[in-house]
């Protein structure tokens, strides 16, 4: 072979080298992917807020935050059928989702615990003798609570309609409430005129506007449907919410066994870009700016990020009251775990990433 033909190969052969060499270094400055479905509503401020101060390229991931509407149970939907990676949602959907799938569930991490936020709205035609009297805690006036009930359905002819989203943290919970008051209800679908309430499954973001066309008597959600209603519905008048009972909710974020082995990597760059968010939501400096932002996101007024605030616990972990507050709606949903199978939901490796940060 003459030199100019050799010389023409090892040409080649460089140029070749220099290209593949050039797309790893082209791989290497891409950042990791993650699609995370959420709300635009009270309990997803650390998404919002992490999405908004652009938390992630920091840690070179590039997330998808995915909105949804409705509840936290349309956020789990998106990651059963595959559209996404991970799912922010409440404690409720969690309890379901273990209910048909077990131990494929894994908990990524809870961004929130809090209490307050299931917020339950009266309708102002609920007035005069069906007017609902509210529970006050230190009274603990649970007599006077279900004799209005018993007035309001005596007076209406029928048991007073409720809506809720099925499958909702809202559901299990406006359901402790009721037993807890000795309210007796139909479920949804039932037709029992004896009891006081019948539930009705409507999307959470729909039930401001069923109740201005009076479609119901009552709304049971979390915010800002509560505030959106009292604000847009002169006369409406809150009754009641999950405090009551001391219960108490989380924002928590899941995925799948497989998505998890698939893009660990990813999810541990992901709980620490939260970690950031966090940081910068319980700094009193950024008080003012993550709740205006957090208002203008759900196109809501800035009172109710205001009282969130209030109520809000911001921590990025998977802590046994984390694991005791799944656990907790798991018995109230009737889903047959151990509280030591709660907080195994969440890997040890995981657990062990978040207490370094």
């Amino acid at each position: 072979m003459d030199a100019k033909k050799i010389m023409a190969i090892a040409i080649v052969a460089i140029l070749i080298v220099a290209g593949v060499g050039i797309v790893f270094l082209l791989n290497d400055d891409e950042n990791a992917e993650l699609k995370v479905s959420y709300l635009k509503k009270s309990a997803y401020e650390t998404q919002i807020i992490a999405e908004s101060i652009d938390v992630f390229s920091e840690h070179d991931l590039d997330v998808e935050s995915v909105a949804v509407s409705g509840s936290g149970s349309d956020s789990v939907n998106l990651l059963l059928t595959g559209e996404v990676d991970i799912a922010n949602t409440g404690e409720g959907p969690v309890a379901s989702a273990i209910k048909k799938y077990g131990k494929d569930i894994v908990v990524v991490c809870a961004a929130n615990v809090y209490t307050g936020g299931q917020v339950w709205v009266a309708s102002p035609e609920m007035s005069g003798s069906m007017a609902i009297t509210p529970y006050d805690k230190v009274s603990d006036n649970k007599d006077d609570v279900k004799a209005s009930f018993e007035n309001a359905k005596d007076a209406l002819g029928r048991p007073i309609s409720l809506g809720v989203q099925q499958g909702s943290t809202t559901e299990s919970e406006i359901r402790s409430w009721m037993s807890y008051m000795g309210i007796s209800f139909n479920d949804f679908g039932e037709e029992d005129n004896d009891r006081l309430v019948t539930l009705y499954n409507i999307k959470a973001n729909l039930l401001p506007s069923t109740m201005s066309n009076k479609g119901i008597d009552i709304l049971a959600a979390s915010q800002p449907y509560p505030d959106n209603t009292l604000t847009t519905i002169p006369g409406s008048y809150v009754i009641g919410s999950n405090a009551d009972i001391d219960s108490y909710g989380l924002s928590v974020y899941i995925t799948t066994k497989d998505i998890y082995i698939e893009k660990n990597a990813e999810i541990k760059k992901f709980v620490s870009a939260l970690k950031d968010a966090t940081d910068y939501m319980v700094d009193p400096d950024n008080y003012d700016e993550c709740t205006e932002t957090c208002a203008e996101v759900c196109g809501t007024d800035v009172s109710t990020f205001e009282s969130a605030w209030s109520i809000s616990e911001f921590q990025i972990g998977w802590t046994d009251q984390m694991a005791d507050v799944l656990y907790n709606t798991c018995q109230k949903k009737g889903v047959d775990v151990t509280l030591e199978f709660c907080k195994g939901l969440c890997p040890s490796e995981l657990k062990d990433h978040m207490d370094s940060l």
